[in-house]
């Protein structure tokens, strides 16, 4: 078909060979929004709606599922994987960083290979990945299946703050697998919390009562975290501040931790809170090595988390540091050992900001005792 009119990065109009025309919505991914909060274009989409706008009065191959399940949204468009000149677009806007995935069955998705496109511009921070963490306010702690109470009472999101000064979060939006909820206005104090619950702050404290009492606690209409979803890829969290930048994202999995966060009263905590979430270690990512189950019953909402960043030194992550961990630093500088990015913050023992053979000799100088811990 010829492409006739491109409305945003992940929407098109194509005139079919047959002379129908058709509003195509790209399979699989989601472009910024050109009309964003206060309806201004979110950050990005006029560059996604560029990168579809090389197709215009073009001829595009569109691909679509053979199962009729799977061949329209719920606003009557084509769910297609468009080709140009060879070229995968959605494949091509997901590289660029200019859409996230969207997680859904339809046999048109190659999930492990477009995975990795996602993970890879995640990684390197391109497109809508550029401002991550930028205003220091990250998913630190969330119960998506609590246990003993139910959902409805027990799930929370914890946000953190990393900056030395408090952070307005009002008009932010988090992003779940199944809605999108405007945050109202709460101040997030400079290292401090703030609680998103399903529940009144009264039944949350009653549930969680060490919540120090100064931690705000909202309510959240809407909010529910999902315990499964097919595909596993669908348990996703982004959060967004009040321009549309990304901020923070974490696709969860409660396999991770082999189900010690899965109904057992213990929360998922992030461990080091600096370390961005690009994806699980299976893909490439370390997400799943940077969350863990709380040591605590019922986490540890409004205070530090229980698991924390590995010692400096401790490259393999397994709570020593011996002689592998210096082992490990060698085979990384010389290109034999991929390490994921909590490794390497924890390879670089002498906090220069590099990873270098004076860092391996120093775990050795702790290793014989040269050093003391």
């Amino acid at each position: 078909g010829e492409v006739k009119a491109v409305y945003d990065g992940d929407t098109i109009s194509v005139l079919l060979d047959d002379g129908r025309k058709e509003v195509i919505r790209l399979v699989g991914i989601n472009a910024p929004e050109m009309n964003g909060p206060n309806e201004n274009p979110e950050p990005f989409a006029l560059e996604a709606k560029s990168l579809l706008g090389k197709t215009l009065d073009k001829r595009v191959i569109l691909m679509m599922s053979s199962d009729e399940r799977f061949q329209r949204d719920n606003y009557n468009r084509l769910l297609c994987v468009v080709i140009w000149e060879g070229e995968n677009l959605n494949a091509t806007l997901l590289s660029e960083g200019l859409a996230s995935r969207m997680f859904f069955r339809n046999s048109m998705l190659n999930f492990s290979a477009w995975e990795d496109l996602e993970v890879k511009a995640r990684s390197e921070r391109r497109g809508i990945w550029s401002n991550l963490l930028s205003e220091g306010i990250v998913l630190n702690e969330i119960n998506p299946n609590p246990g003993s109470v139910r959902d409805s009472q027990g799930e929370f999101i914890e946000l953190y703050n990393l900056n030395e000064y408090p952070v307005n979060v009002g008009g932010w939006r988090l992003i779940t697998t199944s809605r999108e909820i405007e945050l109202p206005e709460a101040v997030i104090p400079g290292h401090g919390y703030l609680i998103l619950a399903r529940t009144d702050e009264t039944t949350f404290r009653s549930i969680y009562p060490l919540v120090p009492p100064d931690v705000p606690i909202l309510k959240l209409k809407g909010l529910s975290l999902v315990n499964s979803y097919s595909p596993a890829e669908g348990l996703v969290l982004w959060l967004k501040d009040d321009v549309g930048r990304v901020q923070d994202g974490l696709i969860y999995r409660l396999s991770w931790d082999k189900k010690g966060a899965n109904g057992t009263d213990r929360t998922l905590e992030r461990r080091c809170p600096q370390v961005i979430n690009v994806g699980d270690s299976s893909i490439g990512g370390g997400d799943d090595i940077n969350w863990d189950p709380s040591l605590e019953l019922f986490g540890t909402p409004g205070l530090p988390n229980s698991v924390g960043p590995p010692e400096v030194g401790d490259v393999s992550l397994n709570g020593e540091i011996t002689a592998y961990d210096a082992s490990l630093v060698l085979r990384y500088i010389l290109g034999y050992e991929n390490l994921y990015m909590m490794q390497i913050r924890s390879a670089d023992v002498d906090g220069n900001g590099r990873v270098e053979r004076d860092d391996a000799a120093i775990i050795l100088k702790k290793v014989v005792g040269l050093i003391r811990p």
